[in-house]
């Protein structure tokens, strides 16, 4: 956007955020197709037969020390795929889902 376009002007509202990203999604059409595409990949989920005795472990030991973290800049920002993310814990609730009455199940016998 230029200078022009963020002067305001007693009168004019901008076109809201959503207009601007439904118009931008209008004019390339092939974004819809890629998005259905990763939305609907399957996800490869491992079937092992568990072991309830592996999933408690004793918490790490408790190191007493002070010192401030050094300062760093990363110069090579990391583009976040939230959608991927979203998948990889809808995912993981779900099989969470299935995990904990098995554990309880087994806890109790």
């Amino acid at each position: 956007m230029t200078d022009a376009e963020h002067r305001q002007i007693i009168g004019f509202k901008p076109p809201s955020l959503g207009y601007l990203v439904v118009k931008y999604l209008n004019l390339n059409l092939r974004l819809e197709n890629q998005f259905l595409n990763f939305a609907d990949k399957e996800i490869f989920i491992l079937k092992t037969d568990l072991n309830f005795k592996r999933l408690i472990v004793e918490p790490p030991l408790l190191k007493i020390y002070v010192s401030e973290p050094a300062p760093s800049y990363n110069s090579n920002p990391v583009k976040i795929n939230y959608l991927e993310r979203e998948q990889r814990n809808h995912t993981l609730g779900n099989l969470e889902e299935e995990l904990v009455p098995k554990y309880e199940k087994w806890n109790l016998i």
